[in-house]
């Protein structure tokens, strides 16, 4: 592919309504999904109320992530729906941390209680026994548990170990999807994002995963229904241009034209000969 036919494919410009015309071809590999969308020229009807079709200008294939996109999909559900409360688990949990995600934890304990996880810290206890979770937190829809807690730990434990400036990347992302409900420029927001992003992970459809044509098809309908449909909460892109039917149509039809001439041709020598 030439520098301007490059430019051509990466200046395409697909808004969300054009989700919901995207015609669905399958599912390639169990993990991404098949879309053409077909654009055509609007002839000129003043006497009709309806424009005509006129001839198809392009014919673009498209293949979409299926984890990416159903990722994307319920993770912005959640920031627009989720409002947290806290619950008191009946037993509070002895958590059983090794030494270096004890620390991460008492030093973060302020961010951990201001989202709905309450602990107690005994400073009198062994090491890696000095803190119990006292209470989660959740929402009308979803109750986060011991698994989201660990999660953050986690999650924690490597920013912790990460050197000054390393999350500029994180802070891009974030700048890309600067208009949704929850901005990110605290600690705590930047905590329950990573909260939804880990949730939205789990619940969403997985690599791997045979859909059937309704599956794919609520899929690709569902990334017109959100803000920012275009990469998923970790930043992978949902979806990659493929190339363009119509065009590559135009670029044989030469060719075939060359061919059946040539058929023409050697079929003419071959009666004259006769």
């Amino acid at each position: 592919m030439d520098d301007a036919k490059a430019q051509k494919s990466l200046s395409r410009v697909i808004s969300k309504g054009d989700f919901t015309r995207m015609k669905i071809l399958g599912q390639f590999n169990k993990a991404f999904i098949v879309a053409r969308l077909d654009n055509y020229a609007t002839l000129d009807t003043e006497q009709q109320r309806k424009p005509k079709r006129g001839a198809l200008i392009s014919s673009d294939i498209f293949v979409i992530d299926q984890h990416a996109s159903d990722e994307k999909y319920n993770f912005e559900t959640l920031q627009a729906k989720t409002v947290f409360s806290t619950q008191r688990m009946l037993q509070p949990k002895k958590l059983y941390l090794t030494a270096q995600e004890e620390i991460t934890v008492v030093e973060h304990m302020k961010m951990l209680n201001k989202n709905g996880f309450y602990l107690d810290y005994d400073p009198d206890a062994p090491v890696s026994h000095r803190l119990r979770l006292v209470t989660l937190p959740v929402s009308e829809k979803v109750v986060f548990d011991l698994q989201d807690f660990e999660e953050l730990v986690f999650l924690l434990s490597q920013q912790t170990s990460l050197p000054s400036g390393s999350d500029e990347g994180q802070q891009d992302e974030d700048n890309n999807e600067g208009h949704h409900h929850h901005r990110h420029g605290s600690g705590k927001e930047k905590m329950v994002r990573a909260l939804f992003a880990s949730r939205a992970c789990r619940r969403s459809v997985m690599i791997g995963h045979v859909l059937n044509h309704s599956q794919m098809k609520k899929i690709v309908r569902h990334m017109g229904d959100i803000n920012q449909p275009w990469n998923c909460p970790h930043g992978r892109p949902t979806m990659r241009h493929l190339l363009d039917l119509a065009e590559l149509e135009q670029q044989e039809r030469p060719l075939l034209c060359a061919y059946d001439c040539g058929i023409a041709y050697s079929q003419s020598l071959q009666s004259s000969s006769s």
